[in-house]
């Protein structure tokens, strides 16, 4: 019989992604065993992933939702910029140019931040 940490173990490492083989090499457990544990474990390996890829969806739009308005906090600064200067003072395509490029970051972020949200 092996401990119930081994088959906690089993059950991480399976999360992880890794093969029947790894981790019977790993663990030094053979793999009929390890068959019949996927079998036994397998609505609970299926749960954790799902936990887990749900976590990491979270992760990603909240790190793509606080760039997303630091961008947005650079494009008004910049917009600002460009309305305080007269004509003659203007670098024009500079300024443009960053603000094109905030704009394209700033839709880019914004098709992450709403695939990641996991329908409700």
């Amino acid at each position: 019989m092996h401990s119930q940490s081994i088959r906690a173990d089993f059950l991480r490492l399976r999360v992880q992604g890794l093969s029947l083989a790894t981790i019977g090499r790993q663990l030094g457990i053979s793999k009929p065993t390890l068959i019949k544990w996927n079998r036994q474990a397998q609505s609970d390996i299926n749960s954790a992933i799902a936990a887990d890829l749900q976590r990491i969806s979270l992760e990603v739009a909240t790190i793509a939702s606080n760039q997303l308005a630091d961008l947005n906090k650079r494009l008004n600064a910049l917009k600002q910029e460009l309305l305080s200067r007269s004509l003659h003072d203007i670098p024009t395509p500079v300024l443009e140019t960053l603000a094109g490029d905030l704009r394209q970051q700033i839709e880019s972020l914004k098709s992450v931040t709403h695939s990641s949200h996991p329908p409700s």
